[in-house]
């Protein structure tokens, strides 16, 4: 498998796994502390405030995931002015709804919590009371929260992937840190609660922001250039996202007030408790649907089949390991979990180990279904992808958990968690089998790739000097074996041959495993050559227009004839890796 396609996929989902830990940690403290040391009271308002939670989080998992398949897609079309308008475009949106989330959070907090609750007994106005001080406090929190996992991806494309890791630790110990003050110290009650999570985002987002003072980034702002398609582009990419937790909202309304009727309010702390824990759970399956959707979009962008096929094999690979390793240690320590959230010996506590340990059972098919519908997001065919995620976290969970509560209680709740995930995920196979109007069990089906009517694709790795002459001839004989003319086929091989020796020359360091990808494709007399790096950032044309031709007329000969003779010759440096692109004809992807 490609070495540089492993990196891409490593970088991506250890930046996704950080961002969804942090969100994971941040919500199991803020459960814990008012669980612990705020009340049942409080911990029960928390279980009717979760949708409003996950409402903004499914706008800001729409900015995030829209971002990733907007701004990849872009970039792998390499047009670096689109790319910055696709950014730009993006970042005014998410200000002006960030704004709009905040207004209506702190106008109508009282109506909203009145809602949630629904009845009006002596019990539930206290609860609503809770309700509504998290609301107000909670509201601040609108316009950081989108920012952040708008400008997690960015950081990513731009080259700062660290920069988007320390922005994410600092927010989880700052919001750490508050919590346990306004637990023990403060006595905020649930303002305080909701207040220290909006300190936390604001700080991750002062952190972030700094990107923007360096001279080398990718993604530039600029107020003239918004753009109302990109805008279109992210509701596209990011629809899906965003759905996938508008459906866990109402499932979560659903199940509170199914419990809430048949069990009790104990039920519905404990359901709270577990929801609050779950995100143990769903962590991986979560962090490997967005890496699928960043860069399948990318890969999408520059039409490479191949290389989105290989990515699904290693996401399936790695995942169902992680899964496993996962699952396992979470049903072994759920009583130690759950008592985090829960006074042991009560009956909430009881309900929520048995619930936390059949939510974890549903990992593998929960991580399945995620990485399918984060690939057909990537390759922009929603409908497939909104299917998938609606029969696992709606549909199938609560048809499931409507029939079985009145058979088993709150247990029939927790089963239908891991049959939900099974029966989406089979519904999805059959569904997915029906539209390609064939039964079969091979990956390749299942993702609607054939190997008919393709652009000859050749691709190469080179790891050391000694690889360079024999690509540099195999490229040669691809292209004109496949309809090149003498001409283009020698310019790409020549192109291959100097950009990797300037890159080894330049780029390849000592005691680092550095690797060059090559991808020739094309046809008739249209031909593109990109090849990537993961050496530090270096622009060969650049440094070829810096050099001093007066003085050494030979200097760099190939790299100047290449820049001369090709249609079109770009570089840009995106996700810690340098990516040059060389057009021959008018092939313009």
């Amino acid at each position: 498998m490609n070495s540089i396609l492993k990196k891409m996929f490593m970088t991506t989902f250890s930046v996704q796994i950080v961002s969804m830990l942090s969100g994971t940690i941040n919500s199991i403290v803020d459960g814990i502390v008012i669980g612990r040391c705020l009340g049942i009271e409080e911990m029960t308002a928390y279980g009717y405030v979760t949708p409003i939670i996950m409402i903004v989080l499914a706008l800001g998992i729409l900015f995030g995931a829209g971002t990733s398949g907007s701004c990849g897609r872009v970039i792998g079309a390499g047009d670096k002015k689109e790319i910055s308008s696709c950014f730009s475009s993006i970042f005014i949106a998410g200000i002006v709804i960030g704004f709009i989330g905040l207004l209506v959070l702190e106008v109508f907090s009282g109506s909203i919590s009145a809602f949630l609750t629904g009845n009006t007994n002596q019990d539930t106005v206290k609860i609503m009371v809770h309700v509504k001080d998290f609301l107000i406090g909670y509201g601040f929190n609108m316009l950081p929260a989108l920012l952040v996992v708008l400008l997690s991806p960015v950081m990513q494309f731009d080259g700062k992937p660290h920069l988007s890791v320390i922005a994410m630790l600092v927010m989880t110990v700052c919001n750490i840190i508050l919590d346990v003050l306004n637990g023990l110290v403060i006595h905020w009650g649930m303002f305080g609660m909701a207040m220290a999570t909006s300190i936390s985002s604001m700080l991750a987002v002062i952190i972030m922001m700094t990107n923007v003072f360096r001279k080398e980034h990718l993604m530039k702002f600029s107020l003239k250039s918004f753009n109302l398609k990109y805008i279109k582009m992210l509701f596209s990419y990011g629809m899906t996202a965003s759905i996938m937790i508008f459906a866990g909202t109402l499932t979560i309304f659903f199940l509170n007030r199914i419990l809430g009727q048949n069990v009790g309010k104990d039920a519905v702390a404990a359901l709270a408790a577990v929801n609050t824990a779950s995100a143990l759970c769903t962590t991986i399956g979560l962090a490997l649907r967005i890496t699928l959707v960043t860069l399948v979009s990318l890969f999408e962008g520059e039409k490479d089949e191949p290389s989105q096929y290989e990515l699904m094999k290693l996401a399936l690979k790695r995942g169902m390991l992680l899964n496993i390793i996962a699952m396992i240690v979470i049903i072994t320590c759920s009583s130690l979990i759950m008592i985090m959230f829960l006074k042991s010996g009560t009956s909430a506590y009881e309900m929520s180990v048995t619930g936390i340990r059949l939510y974890a059972s549903m990992m593998l098919f929960f991580s399945w279904n995620m990485i399918l519908s984060g690939y057909y997001q990537g390759k922009r065919k929603i409908g497939i992808s909104i299917t998938i995620i609606l029969l696992d976290k709606l549909i199938c969970v609560c048809i499931l958990s409507y029939v079985l509560v009145n058979f088993f209680g709150a247990m029939g709740v927790w089963m239908s968690f891991p049959l939900g995930s099974l029966a989406a995920m089979l519904l999805s196979f059959a569904i997915i089998c029906i539209l390609n109007r064939k039964l079969s069990y091979k990956l390749q089906n299942i993702l609607s790739i054939t190997d008919s009517d393709k652009t000859p694709d050749a691709r190469f790795t080179i790891d050391d000097a000694s690889d360079i002459v024999i690509v540099s001839d195999k490229i040669s004989h691809f292209c004109y074996d496949n309809g090149a003319d003498a001409r283009s086929s020698y310019l790409l091989a020549l192109a291959a041959e100097e950009l990797a020796n300037n890159i080894i020359s330049y780029g390849f360091e000592p005691g680092r495993n550095n690797h060059i990808s090559i991808r020739v494709t094309g046809q008739g007399q249209k031909w593109k050559l990109r090849i990537r790096d993961d050496c530090h950032l270096f622009d060969p044309e650049q440094y070829v227009k810096l050099f001093d031709y007066t003085q050494s007329p030979s200097e760099h000969i190939g790299i100047r004839m290449i820049s001369g003779m090709a249609s079109e010759f770009l570089y840009f440096n995106s996700m810690n890796m340098n990516q040059v692109v060389v057009n021959v004809g008018a092939y313009n992807v």
